[in-house]
């Protein structure tokens, strides 16, 4: 298990012994392990400005990490089994942990539980916060996207958003716009608003069947740099309309670098065959930079000269 901060220049690595590591990719250096965790670690995610790192453990505990300077400075113990999923607002202040007993909102300044509710969802498989922190789009397993309003934990819209299970959700930069993803790599966008469908994302064609074929699963989906573009798996998915036209520029399409079988893609050109020993490591790709996680044990970078190619 991996996970990068929002502007790749952090991993952190879960390995099989449950030892989680923070990793600086700009000069491809592991820190000590932040954490051994005597429990099996279900998830880790970052805020979106790269300060705190979460983790979940399979027994309930919920520890946070100051990136800054390594510490582990807050423990939550939640009483109920935790589904393997959390999510902090964009400055890490909140987060919130969700499991079979209900969903629960913390002060990850203070420790403090600030209140817990239920909804009619059933286990939840994806979680964000809107930009402001004000509003958090939850999928469950039954197919059903539901946005709730943090502060009361009251439903504000709810979207029938799939005929699959939706594994990933993110906003866009302003608030307006929630994307979603389910685990057969289809994409939607939605108005927070007003719940409205706007668009189906999809991939190019070509890009598609490299991803798809290339990839287990389907990893997080992020707000691209420019803020109004997404990004999954190092790939961009364009948004070809906005409402009211809030948005007056588009993303347009680039080659990205993209892995299958033993190749890294950069379009649709083969740049390097991997050795063997890396053909089944868990693999991260961010911009020009590849993340590998190796059955030994070891994290290895890589980054692509793209004027080279």
């Amino acid at each position: 298990m991996a996970a990068f901060s929002s502007g790749h220049e952090m991993l952190a690595s879960v390995s099989f012994d449950n030892t989680i590591r923070l990793w600086d990719v700009s000069i491809n250096n592991g820190s000590p392990e932040l954490q051994k965790d005597p429990e099996f670690v279900e998830a880790v995610t970052f805020s979106r400005n790269g300060r705190i790192l979460g983790s979940l453990s399979s027994d309930g505990i919920i520890k946070l990490w100051n990136i800054g300077t390594r510490l582990l400075f807050r423990t939550l113990k939640t009483t109920q089994h935790p589904y393997p999923v959390l999510a902090l607002t964009w400055k890490g202040e909140i987060l919130v942990s969700t499991g079979s007993k209900g969903n629960c909102l913390w002060d990850t300044r203070t420790g403090a539980m600030l209140h817990s509710w239920t909804t009619g969802l059933q286990e939840i498989d994806a979680m964000a916060f809107s930009p402001n922190g004000k509003l958090l789009a939850m999928a469950s397993k039954d197919e059903i996207t539901e946005i709730v309003d943090v502060e009361s934990g009251a439903a504000h819209m709810t979207l029938r958003s799939h005929e699959e299970r939706v594994s990933t959700l993110a906003f866009l930069a302003d608030g307006t716009l929630l994307a979603s993803a389910t685990i057969e790599w289809k994409f939607k966008l939605w108005i927070v608003g007003t719940g409205e469908l706007l668009q189906i994302l999809a991939l190019d064609a070509s890009l598609y069947w490299v991803l798809r074929t290339g990839y287990r699963e389907l990893g997080p989906l992020e707000c691209s740099d420019d803020g109004i573009s997404l990004v999954v798996n190092g790939e961009l998915l364009h948004i070809n309309s906005f409402p009211n036209d809030a948005h007056s520029s588009k993303s347009t399409p680039g080659k990205r670098i993209f892995y299958k079988d033993e190749w890294i893609y950069y379009g649709s050109r083969r740049v390097l065959c991997l050795p063997p020993d890396y053909r089944s490591a868990k693999i991260a790709i961010n911009g020009n930079t590849i993340g590998f996680g190796r059955q030994n044990g070891m994290v290895s970078f890589l980054k692509i000269d793209l004027e080279a190619c």
